[in-house]
């Protein structure tokens, strides 16, 4: 609506986090049953992660599965009302590289009863990645969280709906 120049290789902001968004919730949707959801969550979302935060993933679920976080486990994350898209959410780092800020609420329940309902900033770490336009159209991928990592949203920060500024 508002019309912007972009050079050809130059990749908007607002897309950069719709990516972000829509890879890392299809990452953390077990609709069944973590121990068998989260294995094919990473490998369904595969073409869209660096091959470095694949294996964090993996070594993530195989930890999680001897702690047995997963079994029965059920997870979703959706966007916090009123904390999507801005333009303050997708720091650039360096051409091709930015770090997304998702406020998402998490929730997780075993056998039926809620076991974790929180809201989490992701500082989710997006890089170029161009290999195979036709396994991934978007030419984007996640390569882990930034070095803050995940944080929890404290009361305070949900209803001044603040969110990371640079």
């Amino acid at each position: 609506r508002s019309g912007a120049t972009l050079a050809v290789d130059e990749v908007p902001p607002a897309n950069v986090y719709a990516f972000a968004f829509y890879i890392f919730q299809q990452l953390n949707r077990w609709p069944e049953d973590g121990t068998r959801d989260y294995g094919n969550a990473i490998f369904r979302i595969s073409p869209y992660v660096t091959p470095r935060y694949k294996a964090d993933l993996i070594s993530d679920m195989e930890l999680k599965g001897k702690q047995g976080e997963l079994a029965y486990r059920v997870r979703g994350v959706q966007e916090v009302p009123g904390q999507g898209y801005e333009e303050r959410r997708v720091d650039v780092l360096a051409p091709g590289v930015w770090v997304v800020w998702l406020d998402l609420d998490l929730l997780e329940s075993v056998k039926g009863m809620t076991v974790k309902k929180t809201a989490i900033r992701y500082p989710l770490r997006v890089v170029r990645l161009a290999v195979d336009p036709e396994s991934n159209p978007w030419g984007l991928a996640l390569d882990g969280f930034a070095a803050e990592g995940p944080q929890r949203l404290t009361d305070a920060e949900l209803d001044g709906a603040t969110a990371h500024s640079s």
